[in-house]
């Protein structure tokens, strides 16, 4: 029998920054994103804590989760729970998840009760004790001159539209630019 209060959703730790400006949250990352302290948006970092969720069918919440167990009895655990879980999606709608839900209820479900075909909800906060932290809309690429990326990776790339913002020479405008790209990718 698996102790379901036990088992703590994994939480990544991120090399980049977390935004709040408006109605957007937003990770940032690459040259210059610490200048955006100074701005006056509610912002976090240079490390922040993320968080990845899973929706429930039927829109019924976020499902947060921290184990899988295949039809077959393979356990998959963190991170790679929820690999397992978005890759095989529903090819084996009886496994089970187990974790929490975004209210912070332990609880267990069959894959086939979780809308996979959607992608992960990421969270993000400064602090690892905060769950399951502030919804993220988008992932915010600023690229420096010379630089054809950003220099960070991130994971919650494969799950967040994607915003690069070329090498900018006026901060006091980035956030507006930066909240035009978001409403446009979304």
């Amino acid at each position: 029998m698996i102790a379901v209060a036990a088992l703590t959703p994994p939480i990544e730790k991120l090399q980049a920054h977390f935004v709040q400006h408006r109605e957007h949250n937003f990770l940032l990352s690459g040259d210059g994103a610490e200048a955006f302290a100074s701005l006056g948006a509610d912002c976090c970092g240079p490390v922040i804590f993320v968080r990845y969720g899973v929706a429930l069918a039927a829109g019924r919440g976020i499902f947060i989760p921290a184990r899988a167990v295949h039809d077959y009895g393979r356990v998959y655990d963190g991170m790679a729970a929820l690999d397992w879980m978005v890759k095989s999606r529903l090819q084996h709608p009886r496994a089970d998840a187990i974790g929490l839900c975004d209210d912070g209820s332990a609880v267990t479900f069959l894959l086939r009760e979780l809308d996979l075909a959607i992608a992960p909800t990421v969270f993000a906060s400064g602090d690892a004790n905060d769950f399951p932290g502030s919804r993220v809309a988008a992932s915010v690429h600023l690229e420096g001159e010379g630089c054809g990326h950003s220099s960070a990776v991130l994971r919650a790339d494969n799950y967040l539209p994607v915003v690069r913002i070329p090498a900018l020479t006026d901060l006091a405008l980035a956030l507006e630019q930066i909240a035009r790209k978001i409403a446009a990718a979304s």
